[in-house]
């Protein structure tokens, strides 16, 4: 009877987890058989380490498409972004030059000077901000649990996104409420989500005319006052069959796209503990909302966008 439920155990550890090594194996058979009379408590033990241990096998594989998708994205809209960094750039080149003018006049200008190193000083900080964001994006990590305001997390993506939104000559409208919006959860996959989801409206809204590229980010708090609600809609064509399946791996209209923005959001939606769907609006436009258990009692830092 042991020999059948050692072998039942074994087959888990090693074909379900795919995670246990040779010692690991060793030392569970020594366990096993110092409690050999209790075989079925054993086999339940060890059916619930499985478990955890695939569950902690899908978050780190979920964490490395997450990081994949975040690279793929910053990537792509890195040109967008240099052309964020010319502009404080230039004009720190510029008020530095104007600084030493204004020192070498007969007297200084001391006052005029110091204006210009303190706006020296604003554009050094905002190029900082820039390629803070870009290095937070590229940056792989595990996965961090920990509460967070999701207002504070779609202000720090659509700032991400800010460059490309101009450069296509588009807008973001993001309405939050003034009171906190506390989940728990990894905020860089978070923003991840949102940031996909603006890209997939940007993309959807190509052919529209500028003053109608209108992303609009809006979050609440449900009436339940345990989850919340955000959703990004667009005004464009629309979703081409059934809007479920656009969370669907490899599902893409784009010519030059993967498929893969929305299911690793839907996936990290779910992990967690979410739910996200998607709908064609009328008479025109597409909507994508998830939705996300609020932590009660929480203190979540204040944000907005």
């Amino acid at each position: 009877m042991f020999s059948g439920e050692w072998a039942m155990v074994d087959h888990m550890l090693r074909g379900a987890s795919g995670l246990a090594d040779e010692a690991d194996l060793a030392g569970t058979a020594l366990v096993a058989a110092a409690i050999a009379g209790l075989g079925a408590l054993v086999v339940a033990l060890f059916q619930r380490l499985c478990r955890a241990r695939i569950a902690a096998g899908s978050r780190e594989r979920l964490a490395q498409l997450a990081h994949l998708n975040r690279a793929t994205t910053a990537t792509i809209y890195a040109g967008a972004i240099a052309h964020e960094l010319n502009q404080p750039l230039a004009a720190i080149m510029a008020n530095t030059e104007a600084a030493e003018l204004l020192l070498a006049c007969d007297p200084p200008q001391v006052e005029e000077a110091r204006q210009a190193l303190a706006d020296i000083r604003r554009d050094d900080r905002r190029a900082s901000d820039i390629i803070g964001r870009m290095r937070g994006m590229l940056k792989p990590s595990a996965q961090v649990q920990g509460v967070v305001d999701l207002r504070t997390v779609a202000g720090d993506a659509i700032g991400f996104i800010e460059p490309e939104v101009n450069m296509r000559r588009a807008s973001v409208r993001c309405l939050m409420p003034e009171v906190p919006l506390p989940v728990r959860g990894d905020p860089v996959q978070l923003q991840q989500v949102l940031i996909n989801l603006v890209i997939n409206a940007l993309d959807a809204m190509a052919g529209v005319a500028p003053h109608e590229r209108v992303v609009l980010v809006l979050a609440f708090l449900e009436q339940d006052g345990r989850h919340v609600t955000l959703r990004v809609a667009d005004h464009g064509p629309g979703f081409t069959g059934d809007p479920a399946k656009a969370f669907d791996g490899f599902v893409t209209t784009k010519e030059h796209g993967t498929g893969l923005g929305l299911a690793i959001s839907a996936a990290i939606v779910r992990e967690h503990g979410g739910q996200i769907e998607a709908r064609n609006l009328e008479p025109f436009g597409a909507e994508v909302s998830l939705v996300l258990p609020i932590v009660v009692d929480a203190a979540a830092d204040c944000g907005c966008c």
